[in-house]
């Protein structure tokens, strides 16, 4: 019968058996039922069983029990799963069934490597000062499909002190089953830490008396805390020339291999040397201007005062071997007035007529000086005779009066007659506020007067008395010698119509003032002589002022020296003298004129400025052996201004002598161009061989004046 011997699909799953049982002497045959079972299987390792009972109790006939690896684990023969089934019992009427595969063959190995998850890339800034920084981070941790903790390997542990650069770390994770997996991260020191630069040279300031002078200097060194200096850039190397002006910025800027920069500078100064100061002259002012360094220096008069000597247009602190000393501008025949005048208050001048009367006499043997007396005393009375001989503002007198006694022959006999020299001098008054030119309106009133001493004469006004008599005017006489002339007072001279008064330092000589000589001093103005050094003293420069300037006398082969105010052995040196050229020192000659190449640089107006004052004209190349000549004796290496341009009117170029670019140029290959629209100023151009070319005239540039012999 089914029942519990049927398995799911109604096959039979007992054993049955007929069993014979004795009861009350009857025997009996039961049929029994027994299942059939197969034995527990053995738990594999690292496999999982389904259903799990297979591998806890019996299992049923014909129910199946399958094996399959745990996760992370492989079959050794390939095999996914193991199915085995309990069936029927080898041994005919066991209940005990058996199973359709064996099991042992079915080994599971370890074949998943162990997890390890590393940290992500750390970036760190170097210690102040250090190479490298110390840096920390969360050790990984190692996980495996076993559930056993994987050993983890690494070469270094946290905290850990890294150098400058990029560092790649690597941690290894292994199992049991030695399988392992890796994983890695980077650690980058960035170096954020400047060069430093241990020894930068101080700013130099020197002086020299050339406009470009080559500066020696230490070139700076330079630390780094990565112990490297990628590369080192200077603006400038020791031995740069260095020109005068402004102070010129020299640096270095020295890298390392991360690109940090530190950084070295400092300027450089040529000065040229400073002249000795010297006060502005007095009465007057002093301006120097800075256009071209501050070395040129002018002076002036206040209003109502004058140079009784007229100074250099233009003064320039000329450069010479360890100092500079005041000269003009250009050079000159004449010597310097150095220290520049003093100023004096003008004054207008006398203004003088010379005139002539003669009287009868019927002999010679008169006294003449008793005449030339009366004559003076009978003059004073002028103006009560002829109404306005002298004008308000002034004051008239008979001056230098002189009687000398001729004949004249007539047809039968002899005449005599006295002659009276004499000078009317007009002079304004001091008190005088006259408006207009005083010199002017006394020649005029001289002329006025001519025509009323004739009338005073013919009056007999100016008849005079000799001893007993009077003697008369001869009618028709009175007459002028010459011009009216100007006429100064003692110890001041004639200047453009005005009188100045000799300065102190200086006498009168009658026409000029002269500088009081060494060994003599005149503290006064408007003297006639010098006063001398007493006491074995002397001074040692012209134009002394001052008995202060006189000093010990220097003894044989000594000299007097400003500077130091002492006495000093006389050293050999060599006077500049005119050549046979005819041109003044440090001028070059050519043909009729001499040539002066300036240290100094300016626009091209401001250079032709400098050149007129001086009595010249910005240079003007007007033929091939003149543009020859100048190449021969200049700079070939700097750019030179001449006289030729085209400002007034584009494209017709004029000479800086207003004379007109001729058939002769030396223009550089696509020359004149006005590149830039106003190009109007031309340049000897050392780029293309000292040929023309033209440029903007506010360029500064170096030049050269050319003045007539």
């Amino acid at each position: 019968m089914l029942g519990a011997c049927t398995d799911n699909q109604g096959n039979n799953a007992c054993l049955v058996e007929n069993v014979v049982v004795h009861s009350g002497g009857v025997n009996d045959t039961i049929t029994t039922h027994k299942p059939i079972t197969c034995a527990r299987l053995n738990p594999l390792p690292n496999a999982v069983a389904y259903p799990r009972n297979c591998t806890m109790s019996k299992t049923s006939y014909l129910d199946s029990c399958i094996f399959s690896c745990k996760p992370g684990y492989s079959s050794t023969n390939g095999q996914t799963t193991l199915v085995t089934t309990c069936g029927a019992p080898s041994i005919p009427g066991s209940s005990d069934g058996t199973w359709t595969e064996p099991i042992d063959g079915f080994n599971c190995e370890d074949t998943t490597p162990p997890s390890i998850i590393c940290p992500g890339d750390i970036t760190a800034d170097n210690d102040p000062g250090m190479d490298g920084a110390e840096v920390t981070w969360a050790a990984p941790v190692a996980t495996d499909t076993t559930g056993v903790t994987p050993v983890v390997l690494s070469s270094v542990t946290p905290p850990h002190r890294f150098t400058i650069g990029l560092h790649t770390l690597n941690y290894t994770a292994v199992d049991e089953a030695g399988l392992s997996f890796s994983c890695h991260f980077q650690v980058e020191i960035r170096d954020i830490t400047d060069p430093e630069c241990i020894s930068c040279p101080e700013d130099i300031n020197v002086f020299s008396s050339n406009r470009e002078f080559a500066i020696q200097w230490d070139e700076p060194t330079w630390i780094d805390n990565s112990g490297n200096i990628a590369d080192v850039f200077g603006s400038h190397v020791p031995g740069s020339l260095f020109y005068w002006g402004s102070p010129q910025f020299v640096y270095y800027i020295a890298r390392d291999n991360a690109g940090n920069q530190g950084f070295c500078n400092f300027t450089v100064t040529v000065k040229q040397h400073t002249c000795p100061y010297q006060a502005p002259p007095r009465n007057g002012a002093l301006a120097c201007d800075t256009w071209l360094g501050g070395q040129f220096c002018s002076v002036s008069c206040n209003r109502d005062f004058g140079f009784a000597r007229e100074p250099e247009s233009l003064y320039y602190c000329k450069q010479e071997e360890g100092g500079g000393r005041w000269s003009s501008l250009f050079p000159s025949f004449q010597e310097i007035i150095f220290p520049w005048p003093d100023c004096t208050r003008t004054s207008s001048p006398g203004v003088v007529g010379t005139f002539q009367v003669q009287y009868y006499t019927s002999d010679c043997a008169v006294d003449t000086e008793e005449i030339r007396q009366n004559f003076i005393e009978q003059a004073k009375m002028l103006n009560a005779f002829a109404v306005g001989f002298c004008m308000d503002e002034a004051e008239c007198n008979i001056d230098n009066v002189h009687v000398s006694c001729g004949t004249s022959r007539g047809a039968r006999t002899t005449h005599y007659f006295i002659s009276v020299d004499f000078n009317l001098v007009v002079h304004a008054k001091e008190s005088s506020s006259f408006n207009g030119s005083f010199v002017q309106a006394a020649t005029a009133h001289i002329d006025l007067f001519v025509v009323g001493i004739e009338t005073t004469i013919a009056n007999g006004a100016f008849n005079i008395s000799v001893g007993n008599h009077t003697i008369s005017t001869i009618p028709g006489t009175f007459s002028t010698a010459g011009d009216t002339v100007l006429m100064c007072s003692q110890g001041s001279v004639l200047k453009d119509s005005d009188c100045l008064s000799c300065p102190a330092g200086t006498f009168s000589n009658g026409t000029s003032c002269t500088d009081c000589p060494p060994g003599f001093y005149q503290d006064k103005e408007a003297q006639i002589s010098c006063l001398p050094c007493l006491n074995g003293t002397a001074t040692y420069h012209p134009r002394a002022v001052s008995a202060e300037e006189c000093k010990e006398l220097c003894e044989d082969y000594t000299f007097f020296d400003d500077t130091t105010n002492d006495c000093r052995n006389v050293s050999t040196t060599a006077a500049a003298e005119i050549g046979s050229h005819g041109c003044p020192p440090d001028t070059a000659p050519y043909s009729n004129s001499c040539y002066i190449l300036l240290d100094e640089s300016a626009d091209y107006m401001t250079a032709r400025k400098i050149c007129e004052s001086g009595g010249g004209y910005l240079v003007v190349v007007k033929d091939e052996g003149e543009h020859q000549f100048l190449i021969d004796h200049l700079n070939s290496t700097v750019d030179i201004w001449i006289g030729l341009d085209d400002i007034i009117n584009e494209g017709t170029f004029v000479y800086s002598d207003g004379s007109p670019l001729g058939a002769f140029s030396k223009w550089a290959t696509g020359e004149p161009n006005d590149a830039v629209g106003n190009n109007d100023c031309v340049h000897l151009w050392p780029l293309a061989g000292m040929t023309w070319a033209d440029t903007i005239c506010t360029k500064e540039k170096r030049f050269v004046c050319e003045f007539e012999k």
